[in-house]
């Protein structure tokens, strides 16, 4: 069994603070070959973690710990800048 192969909940919170910030933006996950937006990037990987957690935690992944750290990058996001938190649409501003 290998052990220790996903990202730390740290990487969670400095991937989601750009989401926040940049919700139009791009993102390319491998394998797929073309960019995925960050908003509908953030709802798959939000529900992957709730289904994950439901589960009871299978695969020896803590999902409870990524969820933590994505919630924490965008409240961090939101202390750091709350004109995007109040934002409606498309952000204009840049964190």
């Amino acid at each position: 069994m290998l052990t220790g192969l996903t990202e730390p909940p740290e990487v969670c919170a400095a991937s989601f603070s750009p989401i926040f910030c940049y919700s139009g933006a791009g993102i390319y996950q491998f394998p797929v070959p073309f960019a995925i937006p960050a908003w509908l990037y953030a709802i798959g990987f939000l529900t992957l973690s709730f289904f994950g957690m439901a589960s009871n935690n299978k695969g020896n992944i803590g999902h409870d710990a990524h969820l933590g750290g994505a919630i924490i990058g965008m409240l961090i996001a939101a202390l750091l800048h709350p004109e995007l938190a109040r934002a409606t649409g498309r952000f204009s501003s840049s964190c």
